[in-house]
């Protein structure tokens, strides 16, 4: 798969690298061509190969909860958002939270771009349309230091230079 980077508030700087770069060989790694029948496949794989690489499974934001995040690590919190529009809200919220509580320092996020949430059905969450609400509508609400990774079905990967930090 293709992966492409944002650098949301120093996030780059602050998880670690070798974190990263697990997350991206990962992605990188999995099959590519998927359509609409085979997310459930895509999310068991990812979790599988993070589970390898030390993430444990869904991470709950407080013991009287059982509101979830995919992962947390290292103090490094980890959203993989496959699904409706809809959810990557709630994702941005729960990761916010375990910030202000100081049980995160950063996160990663992973979303499909939109040509490949198009191939998963309607109104999938998309790498484009995040960013673009991230930047320019919750910049001053989202303080959270993160990484948000696109992935897509493509074979070339692109995490050069990240584009210009949000402060």
């Amino acid at each position: 798969m293709k992966t492409i980077l944002y650098n949301y508030r120093s996030g780059r700087e602050i998880v670690p690298k070798e974190l990263l770069e697990g997350v991206i060989r990962i992605l990188e790694g999995m099959d590519h061509r998927l359509g609409k029948y085979e997310i459930r496949r895509f999310k068991d794989r990812l979790s599988d190969q993070l589970q390898m690489q030390g993430w444990p499974g869904p991470v709950n934001l407080s013991a009287t909860s059982s509101i979830t995040i995919t992962s947390l690590y290292r103090r490094v919190g980890l959203c993989a958002q496959t699904g409706n529009m809809a959810r990557m809200y709630a994702d941005l919220l729960k990761l916010q939270a375990l910030y202000l509580d100081e049980n995160l320092k950063a996160a990663i996020y992973l979303v499909p771009t939109k040509a490949c949430a198009n191939a998963f059905g309607g109104n999938v969450a998309n790498y484009e349309r995040f960013l673009n609400e991230l930047r320019n509508i919750f910049s001053r609400v989202i303080t959270v230091p993160m990484v948000v990774i696109g992935f897509d079905n493509e074979k070339e990967a692109s995490h050069g230079p990240a584009p210009s930090d949000v402060r």
